[in-house]
């Protein structure tokens, strides 16, 4: 059993999260290169980010959803301070 921010999650649940992203069950928060894809989806009650690799079909990570929104923020001022 594998437990993320207080959300423990055993082999079914994981199988049937990865189910639900292939089928299409979850929003689609943005394609992060061809094989890499956030979701956005609620578990145990909290917003949550799932990282999934379609190459492998595998979900790579779980984050909370205002970790994630800081990340992506921190990743464009870090672009716009190299591309000045």
């Amino acid at each position: 059993m594998a437990q993320r921010f207080s959300v423990s999650l055993n082999r079914d649940d994981y199988r049937a999260i990865v189910r639900r992203i292939q089928a299409g069950k979850f929003e689609v928060l943005c394609r992060q290169s061809l094989r890499i894809t956030a979701y956005s989806a609620v578990l145990a009650g909290r917003p949550m980010v799932l990282i999934y690799d379609h190459k492998r079909h595998n979900l790579v990570t779980v984050l909370r959803l205002n970790e994630y929104i800081e990340r992506r923020i921190q990743n464009e001022k870090e672009k716009e301070a190299e591309d000045a």
